[in-house]
């Protein structure tokens, strides 16, 4: 293999894929395959602790020039990795609007990264969640106002790079403005030239001027900026925008490669590859086809002589790899705490359960999440309240739907639990049909959201008894059942909550 060949591979991050269902022992080979033939890092989605540091570490010792593993664990490292912490989506550290607490969750984050063997966290996003029919940002955003989200943001980065790890700030120039996803689609930002050097770059001068490791670009078209086609895809974005205008000399990594909204209509991995890095990014992100890839990219390098452009882009990596360190010293914020600042109230306060009457509560899973409200429901037993429950999914048959209805009719008190995750593919940001027209039909209810307001904002009155905890992870649901009790309730929505409140 060339020196240049080589070098390409480097450019390159597959998947290191150990969910639920894989064949691990084929997964991990394929890792240590890869990682023998040059690729010069892996992005991983599952894994279990204690043993994958260990096995992360057995990796390492195979790749003399480095190895970078990266992972999207805006939730915690226990969005991905089994056994190891959840933490609040972004939205919950927006709701508490404290730069001391966002610090020190992003030292907790990165702290808990390098635990797990991870290098590379991709977060925080900064995009604005500005958008309500944004069916991809929701409560993965930090908030809808530019000064919020940079300074959180910038705080937040600065405690994942002070444990020690690189943080990504995405989805550049901003992905908060779509309606469309870019997992299943091209999307496009609308906003004149004005709105988005105002509001939406904001977040990603701060994290610019912070010291950000990574930035990752967004498959998204800017008709402002002059770009019909992906950013991840245009040099006006990538090294006119972010190179020379914010003056940001760090990595640069696609959003995945394996995504149609980089792939353009004809499916193209390795076309967008070679775009890619002809525009100014440096690592190519998970395409469905590593080895296809790299051809493609020595056949671009060899035709328009792009050695120069690859061996910067190795410089640029080698430079991240010397940053990684471990944390100076373990990190003392607690979940719970987090959890607990966030919890918001946004429009009528929330009277506390009387735990002398039966409790109905509906538990409304947009997501079929095995064990959804499971701590919810059992801190509010372990409170005294004697539980009535119906679970509702999106697929519930009219049976099960006439009967949740005909138990929240009866009930002595009524609670809506709520759960809607931002997922890729998934194609809306609220509920489906069946569980909106649920909430509808109960505005008297008192109401939990395990998950941002966007997908309740639709369908709730503005005195409706909602108590917001952003996310359905365990910390919050406990601090959900505890506020229900009467515990306070400090947090303040960071996002508008009708559109028509939203910026112009």
């Amino acid at each position: 293999m060339s020196e240049l060949a080589a070098q390409i591979r480097r450019l390159i991050m597959p998947i290191l894929d150990l969910r639920e269902g894989q064949d691990l022992d084929a997964a991990w080979a394929n890792a240590e395959a890869q990682v023998r033939a040059g690729y010069g890092g892996l992005i991983l989605f599952g894994g279990s602790l204690p043993e994958l540091p260990e096995r992360l570490a057995g990796l390492r010792a195979l790749a003399p020039a480095g190895l970078l593993i990266a992972a999207d664990v805006e939730r915690g490292v226990g969005q991905q990795v089994s056994g190891a912490r959840h933490w609040p989506p972004a939205m919950a550290l927006g709701a508490t609007a404290r730069l001391d607490l966002a610090e020190a969750a992003g030292y907790a984050l990165g702290s808990d990264a390098r635990a797990a063997g991870i290098d590379w966290i991709f977060g925080p996003v900064l995009d604005l969640a500005d958008e309500p029919r944004n069916p991809i940002v929701g409560a993965r955003a930090l908030g809808a106002e530019p000064a919020l989200v940079a300074g959180l943001g910038a705080a937040y980065l600065r405690g994942i790079q002070r444990a020690g790890a690189l943080a990504c700030a995405k989805h550049f120039p901003g992905h908060g403005g779509t309606v469309d996803d870019s997992h299943a689609t091209l999307p496009r930002v609308g906003h004149d030239l004005a709105r988005l050097e105002a509001r939406d770059l904001a977040p990603f001068q701060a994290a610019v001027a912070a010291g950000v490791a990574s930035v990752m670009t967004a498959h998204v078209a800017y008709p402002a900026l002059g770009v019909e086609g992906p950013g991840t895809r245009a040099p006006e974005i990538v090294r006119d925008l972010l190179r020379d205008r914010l003056g940001f000399q760090g990595l640069v990594v696609t959003d995945a490669l394996m995504m149609a909204g980089v792939q353009g209509p004809d499916g193209d991995e390795g076309a967008a590859a070679c775009a890619a890095l002809a525009a100014g990014c440096d690592v190519l992100l998970y395409p469905s086809d590593p080895d296809a890839t790299a051809a493609a990219v020595e056949r671009w390098a060899a035709a328009e002589d792009g050695a120069a452009r690859i061996h910067e882009a190795a410089r640029r990596i080698d430079a991240a790899l010397a940053r990684l360190r471990q944390p100076p010293e373990p990190s003392r914020l607690e979940v719970q705490q987090l959890a607990e600042a966030a919890l918001t109230a946004p429009l009528a306060p929330v009277t506390p359960l009387d735990t002398q009457l039966p409790l109905t509560a509906l538990v409304l899973d947009d997501d079929d999440v095995p064990g959804f409200a499971h701590e919810l429901l059992a801190s509010l037993s372990d409170a005294g309240c004697q539980l009535i429950l119906a679970p509702v999914r999106p697929e519930s048959d009219a049976g099960e739907l006439a009967r949740a209805r005909q138990l929240a009719g009866e009930a002595s008190q009524l609670l809506l639990v709520v759960g809607c995750r931002v997922r890729a593919w998934k194609g809306r940001p609220g509920l489906a049909a069946p569980l909106e027209q649920l909430v509808r039909a109960f505005p008297r209810a008192r109401v939990v959201g395990l998950c941002g307001p966007g997908p309740l904002s639709a369908a709730l009155a503005d005195d409706a008894q909602l108590l917001l905890a952003y996310g359905d992870g365990p910390a919050l649901q406990r601090a959900a059942a505890a506020a229900l009790s009467g515990g306070p309730v400090p947090g303040r929505l960071p996002v508008p909550w009708t559109p028509d409140d939203a910026a112009g």
